[in-house]
């Protein structure tokens, strides 16, 4: 949600699988060939490093208010983050 984007946008969908009752092809969870996917994975050890800094560093716990670095603090419901 904090991207604004769907699940297929990280994760590839099952090749030659026939659309579900809801429309969508099923998603090869297990897959990692979309950049996306690989990106994310960069980007969410990158947040656990900046958590674990703010932890131990500034005194900040998960528990306190607006404590942590989360997806949306950056990309705001975009799949580009926001710099401005």
């Amino acid at each position: 949600m904090g991207l604004g984007v769907g699940c297929n946008y990280c994760h590839a969908e099952m090749a030659g699988a026939q659309p579900g009752p809801n429309g969508q092809v099923p998603l090869d969870a297990a897959s990692d060939e979309k950049q996306q996917k690989k990106t994310a994975r960069v980007m969410m050890k990158m947040m656990t490093d900046v958590n674990t800094k703010l932890d131990t560093e500034l005194g900040k716990s998960a528990s306190a208010p607006n404590g942590r670095v989360q997806c949306a603090t950056c990309h705001r419901g975009s799949a580009i983050p926001k710099t401005q």
